[in-house]
């Protein structure tokens, strides 16, 4: 790491990537425990999709900083 913004970039993306995955475990085990249709539905899948490409975002700004 040469600088202060590459670290506190690849900080941040490893932060959205432990809330995205914390928060697919949490959707996962909602969907698997509901008595309706077993699926994850549209809000969990879009909410780890944006999760996943800002820390995609973090780790590319930390790389080519």
């Amino acid at each position: 790491m040469n600088s202060l913004g590459q670290l506190l970039a690849f900080g941040a993306g490893a932060f959205c990537l432990g809330v995205t995955l914390t928060l697919g475990v949490i959707f996962a085990m909602v969907s698997r425990h509901s008595h309706e249709d077993n699926s994850e539905g549209c809000l969990g899948i879009f909410l780890n999709l944006i999760g996943l490409s800002l820390a995609a975002y973090f780790f590319f700004v930390a790389v080519t900083n």
